[in-house]
């Protein structure tokens, strides 16, 4: 009895120690969603829900696209006065490289941007070396963005559906 009545004491009147394991408790990064690649998703809006362990640098650090614009500028100044700014900006960042890179392999370049002040002014002679860097860039560009299929399909891969259809 006088066993029972310690052990009893031990249990009860001793102070429990209550201890924390594994519980269930999320990390700053832990309970936001994340994209497998954000660059699928062509919506500013899904910014803050790209895998980022770094909360600091979470959002674009140029939401108002300033880069952009004064890139747009340095270029038009480069040009000549005559050459429009929207015209750059819809070139660089709007039509995107495969475009361009289309348009100047089938040497279309002057025929589908006819009315765009700054090709017409890269295609003049005396900027050959401004639109040699063009180029470079937007094949430097193209590569650099052209693996953005996470699942790593292209078009050779879809071969076999083309050909078993009747």
């Amino acid at each position: 009895m006088i066993r029972f009545i310690a052990i009893f004491l031990l249990l009860f009147l001793l102070p429990i120690l209550r201890t924390n394991g594994c519980g269930i408790y999320f990390f700053h990064d832990e309970y936001r969603i994340a994209w497998f690649n954000p660059a699928l998703i062509q919506d500013p809006a899904m910014n803050p829900f790209h895998l980022n362990f770094n909360i600091e640098f979470q959002y674009p650090a140029d939401p108002e696209l300033q880069d952009y614009r004064r890139n747009c500028r340095e270029w038009a100044a480069y040009l000549g006065s005559d050459v429009r700014e929207s015209d750059v900006l819809k070139i660089l960042y709007k039509i995107g490289p495969e475009r361009f890179l289309n348009a100047l392999d089938a040497n279309e370049l002057d025929a589908r941007f006819h009315k765009n002040t700054f090709i017409q002014k890269l295609l003049q002679p005396e900027n050959a070396e401004a639109l040699a860097y063009l180029i470079l860039a937007m094949r430097a560009e193209f590569a650099h963005f052209s693996a953005a299929d996470p699942w790593g399909l292209d078009d050779a891969d879809f071969d076999f559906l083309i050909k078993s259809r009747p």
